[in-house]
């Protein structure tokens, strides 16, 4: 009998976890280039009391685009020789049991977690991003704003909202997205309150970086956007329902994502003080994400794609819309009936969809420890390199895999890897860099990314230069020296 309630209580829940570890087991969790970031700055952290990771020119440098939350979770684990797929685990259990505890508290139904177990949610825990544990607090979030109307003290939102901001920038959306909805539930107080709390840490942290960097992490410059990145914004988050193969598909779905939100507001409207914050919340963040996310791509970083790492966020936001629409009542029964018919179809139509995205993930991996990546044989060759200095296009994957190696610095780029901006002392910059590696008897290694080929000098461009020689090429990694 226990067994059977256990079963009934937390099966669908159990179901879901399962998957995620059986998913996760043979390659993850994955490591890219910004979880190598991570891994340096957690690491120094821990072990020197120096928040830092390695600059262009290999120095270290404090690492100020870092949000330190995240990073020092991660370092706090690998200094006691936690494994980072326990890391990642924990925190899918946790995100699950928040949702959880989100529908119990609605006494909403539990079909709402096959909205979990898709790819752009696996992947996100997957991967060693502060994407994972930035999902975790924001559902935490949404159980406290739950019981806001019981007026509880605004301690552990506040709290919470601060560990937003100190895990990613993108926490200022939630700090502004409480102040308006404060505002419409006539708590404005409330809202400034968490507002200066949320963009305090924003403030402190960007000065803190300025301070020790001599500059902003993110210098601004107006990045003009194009109608392909607009297409990105409906199609990528679109491709949650509709498979990514169908061109037009995705876009027209990604459309009526975005609207639906926007027409849940205009019937809640005559009845805003009734519905409560956490509705207002939910929708007024949905977009002020979207528009934050366009805005740093305009004026911040022209490198960020809009993807399913990007918009991750509004999936989980998405979830919460939907869990919070079914339980309102002054969308009447006959809506919430249709609703509660349409929904769990729709989950079990998302979960197919999702499906062989999140088979190919168990499959291959992804990033550096992927199966792919250590199928190929210039991973050796790294492995191998004993040189003093090295010049890449790659410093994660020579900070992971070249251990003999003192310091590894980036290439010159022929273009800005943020604004995107041709950079007139490209020339001048790579003569300096023949004549340095001469002196210093140093190495180049390039290796195709397809990340950053338009930014550094290319593979073809490298084997042409008479003043080095070849010593390794498969075409994947190219590796060179000073002709002797």
């Amino acid at each position: 009998m226990v067994f059977k309630q256990i079963l009934k209580d937390w099966g669908l829940e159990a179901l879901i976890l399962f998957l995620f570890v059986f998913i996760i087991l043979p390659y993850g969790p994955g490591i890219t280039f910004d979880s190598v970031s991570f891994f340096q700055a957690g690491d120094h952290f821990w072990s020197s009391g120096k928040y830092v990771h390695f600059a262009a020119d290999g120095s270290l440098e404090f690492a100020a685009h870092r949000f330190p939350l995240y990073p020092l979770l991660i370092g706090a684990a690998r200094s006691v020789d936690w494994s980072l797929l326990v890391v990642q685990i924990i925190l899918f259990a946790a995100f699950l049991a928040s949702i959880r505890n989100l529908l119990n508290d609605l006494k909403s139904p539990k079909y709402f977690l096959l909205l979990l177990a898709t790819f752009p949610v696996f992947l996100n825990f997957f991967a060693v991003w502060t994407e994972s544990l930035y999902a975790v607090l924001f559902v935490v979030l949404l159980v406290e704003l739950r019981k806001e109307e019981e007026f509880r003290p605004a301690i552990w939102l506040i709290a919470i909202v601060i560990l937003l901001c100190f895990t990613r920038m993108v926490g200022i959306v939630v700090a502004g997205s409480l102040l308006l909805a404060y505002i419409i539930d006539k708590r404005p107080l409330r809202g400034l309150v968490l507002f200066i709390s949320g963009t305090s840490v924003i403030i402190t942290w960007t000065l803190l970086g300025t301070y020790y960097l001599g500059k902003t992490a993110r210098e601004v410059s107006f990045n003009a956007l194009h109608l392909w990145d607009l297409w990105y914004v409906f199609t990528d988050f679109g491709s949650w329902i509709a498979p990514a193969s169908f061109e037009w598909l995705p876009f027209l779905v990604g459309v009526c994502l975005y609207v639906l939100p926007l027409w849940f507001a205009f019937k809640a409207w005559k009845h805003r003080h009734e519905v409560g914050v956490l509705f207002w919340f939910l929708i007024i963040h949905f977009y002020g994400y979207v528009v934050f996310v366009v805005l740093c791509k305009m004026f911040l970083d022209a490198s960020i794609a809009f993807d399913v790492r990007t918009f991750f966020p509004l999936i989980v936001n998405y979830v919460g819309i939907f869990i919070v629409v079914q339980n309102s009542a002054i969308f009447g029964d006959a809506f919430r009936q249709k609703f509660r018919y349409i929904v769990p179809k729709l989950s079990v139509i998302i979960v197919a969809v999702n499906f062989m995205a999140i088979w190919m993930l168990r499959s291959n991996g992804l990033g550096y420890n992927s199966k792919e990546w250590n199928d190929f044989a210039f991973v050796s060759e790294l492995e191998s390199l004993d040189t003093k200095n090295i010049y890449t296009n790659d410093q994660a994957a020579c900070y992971l895999y070249t251990e003999n190696v003192s310091k590894t610095a980036l290439l010159p780029q022929k273009m800005d890897l943020y604004s995107r901006e041709k950079l007139d002392t490209y020339q001048a910059e790579m003569d300096v860099l023949l004549h340095e590696i001469k002196a210093q008897n140093a190495k180049i290694v390039w290796i195709r990314n397809g990340i950053t080929g338009d930014v550094f000098p290319s593979y073809e461009e490298l084997k042409e230069l008479s003043e080095l020689e070849v010593i390794y090429d498969d075409w994947l990694c190219l590796i060179l020296q000073p002709v002797k």
